[in-house]
């Protein structure tokens, strides 16, 4: 097939028709308190919407309040049932769903394009980690759901593949973790099957393996934790903390695998983030990354955790990304659910130009 006629995946930093939310509602995963994820939401709703539509998922029952919180703030919002004074390509629309959580980067469709007109929206099959939490299970329809209202057609994969376990660069480049893909629980697959289907589906070429993510990441290790693409054929990546464990292991492992990619030159930079230090909640260690960051049309999104390591990487940040705003996010009440900006968000690229980093 010509390379002109190819599906591919586009790099998160080109240009968006809309970023998907879904708003924040089960008290099991907001163990810190649903008020301050609505909170997170608010600031990222405000950082985004300025350069894109805001597509916001609540459910049945849940408009009136959400819609006061967020005039409250100075967003305005329109529904996916009635017209709008709002242009197409900016504001917030609400679309009542019923949902069980609110990790769309894993049960939103993941949309691959060809050329500037042609759009289908892939809809992996999710199971919920690997089978983890069986109430979670029903988000595997809301990426049919999503599709139908933005209008894209959708082709249904009877494969398990979440969106945080990959990261792409738009030259054919993929990022993934061994950790997760290759695990059993997301089926009875080898690396040269998996391998087929990505590249196939997902119009990629060469995919580097890293093998794990942070210890007590419930993804079993998705790849949006600890390395990102910022740029083709440039990542950043989680830096090795100081203190033997086995998150010193498995970093300083993807480290040298990296460093071995771009020795074969399947990459061109490697850059190191550091790591804050672990959020302690309830007597419990949760893992904290600033590569959860998101990549919006005109901002990136980085949680940070009131950490002496926030400004350094927020500083690295904006040098991989200086045409676009570098819009911190409280994120302490976010990592005690297991996840940050990049795990809660979902872009629908655009038909129109593509744009760089």
């Amino acid at each position: 097939m010509p390379e002109t006629n190819r599906f591919t995946l586009p790099p998160e930093w080109a240009l968006h028709e809309a970023t998907w939310l879904a708003w924040p509602k089960d008290p099991n995963t907001w163990i810190a308190g649903i008020e301050q994820a609505e909170t997170a939401y608010v600031n990222m709703i405000k950082a985004l919407a300025p350069g894109e539509r805001v597509d916001l998922l609540h459910p049945p029952g849940g408009e009136d309040r959400i819609t006061r919180i967020l005039a409250e703030n100075d967003i305005h919002t329109h529904t996916d049932q009635t017209p709008s004074d709002e242009p197409p390509s900016r504001g917030v629309r609400l679309h009542e769903a019923t949902y069980v959580d609110s990790w769309i980067r894993d049960t939103g469709p993941l949309t691959i394009t060809r050329g500037t007109k042609q759009r289908l929206a892939l809809d992996w099959r999710f199971n919920a980690w690997g089978n983890k939490y069986e109430a979670l299970e029903k988000d595997d329809a809301l990426a049919q759901r999503i599709a139908k209202a933005t209008g894209i057609e959708t082709l249904r994969v009877d494969t398990v593949l979440e969106g945080g376990a990959i990261d792409v660069d738009g030259t054919g480049r993929l990022l993934t973790t061994e950790a997760c893909l290759l695990n059993k629980n997301r089926g009875d697959r080898s690396r040269a099957h998996l391998e087929a289907i990505l590249e196939l589906l997902l119009g990629v070429d060469d995919i580097l393996w890293l093998g794990h993510g942070l210890p007590g990441d419930d993804t079993d290790g998705h790849v949006d934790t600890i390395t990102r693409f910022v740029q083709p054929g440039h990542v950043v990546t989680c830096k090795p903390p100081t203190e033997e464990g086995k998150a010193q292991r498995a970093l300083e492992d993807n480290l040298d695998r990296l460093h071995g990619f771009k020795d074969e030159e399947r990459l061109d930079d490697v850059t190191v983030l550091p790591l804050p230090e672990p959020v302690t909640f309830e007597g419990k260690t949760f893992h904290a990354s600033y590569a959860n960051f998101y990549i919006g049309n005109d901002a990136v999104l980085v949680p940070t955790f009131d950490d002496p390591a926030d400004e350094k990487a927020c500083s690295i940040l904006q040098q991989a990304f200086p045409k676009r705003r570098i819009v911190t996010i409280p994120a302490r009440a976010l990592i005690v659910g297991y996840g940050a900006c990049h795990c809660l968000t979902m872009q629908i690229p655009s038909t129109g130009p593509a744009t760089s980093a």
